[in-house]
């Protein structure tokens, strides 16, 4: 709580910074597959950022992207670096993911994902 003064008066001003989050979401963009229950791809796109938890991705709005329920993702994250120090190692780490959260945004579409589990 902090006092703010508006015209000579006192007015005692809650400051609400409670966070829902459970983990710390960072900034990355890392390529990925939207793909149906038997690993085909539905979409591809891009990560905006992630977390221990999910991840926030957008890809063009089409036909069959599911707005609701779960969906397979997979993401290609680097590695490190290849053989001869300037060609980098690229790896596919897949996820079944929960949709919590889907917003258009023109031919856009942005997808609020929450990991349900790696598969291996």
């Amino acid at each position: 709580m902090y006092c703010s003064f508006l015209n000579g008066l006192v007015m005692d001003v809650n400051v609400n910074t409670a966070e829902r989050r459970r983990s710390v979401r960072m900034p990355q963009v890392f390529q990925v597959s939207l793909c149906d229950n038997r690993w085909r791809s539905i979409a591809r796109g891009r990560t905006v950022n992630i977390s221990e938890g999910g991840v926030l991705i957008v890809t063009e709005d089409r036909q069959g992207i599911p707005k609701q329920g779960q969906l397979h993702l997979e993401i290609l994250l680097p590695t490190g670096v290849g053989r001869g120090g300037n060609k980098r190692s690229l790896r596919i780490v897949r996820y079944i993911c929960r949709i919590a959260r889907v917003e258009k945004m023109g031919h856009l579409l942005t997808l609020g994902l929450e990991f349900i589990e790696k598969i291996h």
